[in-house]
């Protein structure tokens, strides 16, 4: 009797020791996933926050550059934020429109009544 004892407490303690491994390699790949997570979470955001910090003055010197080459339609060179609305010919067109020209657009873009 005191064989099967100690047989199955040996056998006991070998399973304990599998699980306690099985365990410590679970653990090891739950942290790897982990730091995985969080590298791909900094490969996603760094781009953005460093598009947001040095993109502007980037863009700001393109469009003083380029700026020329769209005041034939309109848009005024040295205007740092773009193009605005009130500022194309479009805008001009529309105020110099009488009523009854803007209806026939309308209704030719079947919009009006």
């Amino acid at each position: 009797m005191d064989e099967d004892i100690k047989s199955l407490i040996e056998n006991n303690t070998k399973l304990v020791q599998t699980v306690y491994e099985q365990n410590r390699k679970i653990k090891h790949r739950l942290t790897m996933m982990v730091i995985g997570s969080y590298v791909r979470l900094g490969l996603v955001l760094l781009p953005i926050i460093l598009a947001v910090i040095f993109l502007p003055p980037v863009v700001e010197k393109i469009w003083a550059q380029y700026g020329g080459l769209l005041r034939g339609f309109g848009i005024p060179a040295n205007s740092s934020s773009g193009p605005q609305l009130n500022q194309l010919p479009i805008d001009k067109v529309i105020n110099n429109a009488s009523s009854d020209q803007i209806k026939s657009i309308l209704n030719q873009l079947g919009i009006g009544r």
